[in-house]
């Protein structure tokens, strides 16, 4: 295998990291809101009591998501470009935006943290269906090159 080859694979595999760990983040993040949505669910819209020691999770909440962007710069770092990523990455300013010391009202926190858990859920589908993408070129390369291996898909 040629010196330019090795570098090329190497470029595939490093993207293949990187987007295998912006995938546990967003994994970790999903965990978060989950749990932050079922107490919602558990806390009644008027309960003002509740809604003080939520919008304290929800400060977390959107700390989490600021976190989350600068995972996100790691894709931009290997020219990785996956739209609804980038979509998703540019509005969660638009999300919160009270800031870290507004309260929010269960309702929106609600609408918010809903919204969040399920564009989570697309993006590990785009991601992952870019990460099986990269690995069929990954394994093309090795297919062709003598590096066959049996158990990879």
């Amino acid at each position: 295998m040629s010196e330019a080859l090795r570098k090329e694979l190497q470029i595939y595999e490093e993207k293949n990291a990187c987007v295998f760990q912006v995938m546990g983040a967003l994994k970790l993040l999903n965990i978060k809101v989950k749990s932050f949505v079922k107490r919602l669910e558990k806390v009644d819209p008027h309960d003002e009591k509740k809604q003080m020691e939520l919008n304290k999770a929800f400060v977390y909440l959107n700390q989490e998501m600021k976190h989350f962007k600068k995972e996100y710069h790691m894709l931009k770092e290997h020219d990785i470009l996956i739209s609804s990523v980038e979509t998703f990455t540019k509005n969660i300013d638009m999300l919160f935006t009270k800031g870290m010391e507004g309260e929010y009202t269960i309702v929106e926190m609600r609408k918010i943290s809903v919204y969040i858990y399920r564009m989570i859920e697309v993006l590990l589908n785009d991601l992952q269906k870019w990460k099986h993408e990269n690995d069929a070129i990954v394994h093309q390369i090795q297919m062709k090159h003598g590096k066959y291996y049996f158990n990879r898909s």
